[in-house]
């Protein structure tokens, strides 16, 4: 079990196989600003490990519907995705600082490796109560371990939704990381020339998939809530800030104020 301190946006931003879509530079990656910090740099958004457990429940939740799962199935793909989960954010730490806090040349692809082998872990605790077809469902969206489904969780789970709205909601929201992520393993299995190809159409392709996201959420929120859901989900900028710095992820402790600019010096 991790710690009970608060878990920086830029911990979670390295997780899961998340971390390997960062070699796509699409609208909605999450790319790390050189000095660390959340997405996009300090101040990112940050969450309680209160917060991330109820985020991990609710996506593995959601995949379950999906299966057709029975409550007590359901409840084990819960337990196994947590774990899971923070298996893997325990591994990052570790590979962290076996490299002191440096991200060298060579640092991706190791985080790649990680991420696969985590993968793999939790593909192996699934196969202990589901079918294969139903691990290789739920691992489409569950190995993942997207950090961006994370934010999306939360952000929802602040607006208090009824049960209805809540399952569609979710219901939504885990197709369009079901669709991201396979865009982003069609780019990785690319190579060369291919590749780098692949990664201009996939910039267009994931800004149509997100258009597509809010536009259906926009059948289940009111007018506010969307726009809340709008403000916090949309990336900024060429580092992946997320709502253009205009506030945080609802719930999340708030970055501290920059300190007063000096005085300007007396006229002379």
């Amino acid at each position: 079990m991790y710690t009970r301190t608060r878990v920086s946006g830029w911990r979670l931003a390295m997780l899961g196989i998340g971390v390997a879509a960062l070699v796509v530079c699409s609208p909605m990656s999450f790319a790390q600003a050189p000095g660390g910090g959340g997405p996009g740099g300090p101040g990112g958004p940050q969450f309680s490990p209160e917060q991330m457990a109820g985020a991990w429940a609710t996506e593995a939740k959601a995949v379950g519907k999906e299966l057709g799962l029975a409550d007590d199935l359901s409840a084990k793909l819960v337990d196994a995705y947590k774990a899971a989960r923070e298996s893997q954010m325990n591994a990052v730490r570790a590979k962290r600082s076996e490299a002191g806090g440096q991200r060298g040349p060579g640092g991706m692809e190791a985080m790649r490796e990680l991420n696969d082998a985590e993968a793999g872990k939790l593909a192996t605790a699934l196969k202990a109560f589901l079918k294969e077809d139903q691990v290789a469902k739920a691992m489409t969206t569950l190995g993942s371990f997207s950090f961006q489904w994370d934010i999306m969780t939360v952000v929802l789970g602040d607006m208090k939704l009824d049960d209805a709205k809540s399952a569609e909601a979710a219901k939504i929201v885990l197709a369009y990381i079901a669709d991201s992520s396979k865009l982003r393993e069609e780019v990785r299995a690319k190579t060369g020339a291919d590749r780098e190809a692949m990664r201009e159409s996939m910039r267009e392709k994931m800004t149509s998939l997100k258009k597509k996201l809010d536009e259906d959420l926009g059948k289940v929120l009111s007018a506010e809530q969307l726009s809340i859901w709008s403000e916090k989900t949309t990336m900024r900028g060429g580092r992946g800030r997320f709502g253009g710095g205009a506030g945080p992820v609802p719930g999340a402790p708030t970055a501290p104020p920059a300190p007063p600019a000096p005085p300007a010096p007396a006229p002379k």
